[in-house]
């Protein structure tokens, strides 16, 4: 029995190290960001005062504050440790109301909405990140925003269905917002439509994709700082329209087409933080790395598939 709680506990490590020694020269730049709520870096917490309006000195206040109107719904099953009312509170700029709202919206979008949330964790969509349909980069953008990529060209529409995909990207996305630079610099998403052709467009639903888009836009504790496609085909017009509908003027003007033009791209993030199989200088994207960490996400994230 003590050897293997050894053997699980050496593995338990490996996993997670598995996404953080992409820059051992620079500690500050892992890709998992393991701070507390107090050790977060003084150009992380000047950002967060500018941009969020977040207080190092209220800051504990406002999120017993908002623990406090939980309570208000006990119909809902709210996570009341602080790193998990901080996320809400940071997406609405420290305005105890609107944190209020688009907590409960979240909870109950979780509640209600079992065609997104059934089979919701990583191992219940692991087709999905094996394919590679959804990866995040390991190096954040000079604005130290975390990237996330979704290829619909590597959907295999016999396998898996869209909604599993989409499922496959909220999980991704929530796994994300656990770190705390993110909640703070917010989220740049790529579409990458190369590869996508008749069996993909053929198999598109548009009452799915309005379900998607509205819990992300509208229902998670997610700052979208920018959203880039590439290579879209003619659907992606009926596509956006529908994603457009939940989309306030400020992200609407935040989405760029690039079509063709992948080093369009380079105007908006770095080349050298890109993988060079989007048109950048960094090493490709690595979807065994990815996945490790997506599986550690399992057990280190269980709150999130409660």
């Amino acid at each position: 029995p003590l050897w293997n709680i050894l053997v699980r506990a050496a593995f338990s490590i490996w996993l997670r190290r598995g996404w953080t020694r992409f820059d051992q020269n620079n500690e500050t730049k892992k890709y998992k960001n393991a701070m507390s709520l107090s050790q977060l870096s003084p150009e992380l917490v000047e950002k967060a005062k500018v941009e969020l309006n977040e207080d190092p000195d209220t800051r504990m206040n406002f999120i017993q504050e908002l623990r406090e109107k939980s309570k208000t719904r006990q119909d809902l099953r709210i996570e009341q440790a602080d790193k998990d009312l901080i996320k809400f509170l940071r997406a609405r700029k420290f305005d105890l109301d609107r944190a209020f709202d688009l907590m409960v919206t979240y909870y109950e979008s979780k509640r209600d909405m079992s065609d997104l949330f059934t089979n919701y964790s990583p191992s219940g969509e692991i087709k999905a990140f094996e394919s590679g349909f959804s990866i995040g980069f390991k190096d954040r953008d000079q604005e130290g925003r975390k990237i996330f990529a979704f290829r619909p060209g590597m959907w295999e529409p016999s396998e898996r269905t869209l909604l599993d995909n989409l499922r496959a990207n909220l999980i991704a996305i929530e796994m994300l917002l656990e770190e705390e630079e993110t909640q703070i610099c917010g989220i740049v998403i790529i579409g990458d439509f190369r590869g996508f052709g008749f069996k993909q467009a053929k198999a598109m639903s548009p009452s799915i994709f309005r379900s998607y888009a509205n819990v992300l836009l509208n229902c998670f504790p997610v700052r979208i700082k920018g959203i880039h496609v590439i290579e879209q085909p003619r659907i992606f017009t009926i596509v956006f329209a529908i994603v457009s509908q939940f989309m306030k003027e400020k992200l609407r003007k935040r989405v760029y087409l690039h079509g063709s033009n992948i080093v369009g791209m380079h105007q908006h993030i770095a080349k050298s933080i890109l993988p060079n199989d989007f048109g950048g200088d960094n090493s490709p994207t690595d979807v065994q790395e990815w996945l490790r960490f997506v599986l550690n996400g399992e057990e280190e994230y269980q709150h999130l598939w409660m």
